[in-house]
C-alpha cells in the first residue's frame, strides 16, 4: 500500500482524490501525521497556496504531501 498526506483535514476533500485513485493508495490527513495546526492560506492562487503547505509539511513533519 502506498500511502500519501494531503495537506488538509476535510474529509470530503479525501473522498474526492481517493476516489480517484487505486485501492492501493491510502491518503492521511495532516491529523493523521500529528498536525493540528491551521496551515493559513496567504497567498492569490491555490497553486501557491498548495506549494507552501506542501513545502511546511516536509520541513516539519519529513513527509513528502500534496
Amino acid at each position: 500500500m502506498t500511502e500519501l498526506v494531503f495537506a488538509t483535514n476535510n474529509q470530503n476533500k479525501i473522498r474526492e482524490v481517493e476516489i480517484l485513485l487505486p485501492p492501493s493508495f491510502h491518503i492521511k490527513k495532516l491529523i493523521d501525521i500529528g498536525c493540528n495546526e491551521e496551515l493559513p492560506e496567504t497567498h492569490y492562487t491555490i497553486e501557491e497556496n498548495s506549494a507552501e503547505k506542501a513545502n511546511y509539511i516536509f520541513r516539519h513533519y519529513h513527509v513528502n504531501c500534496f
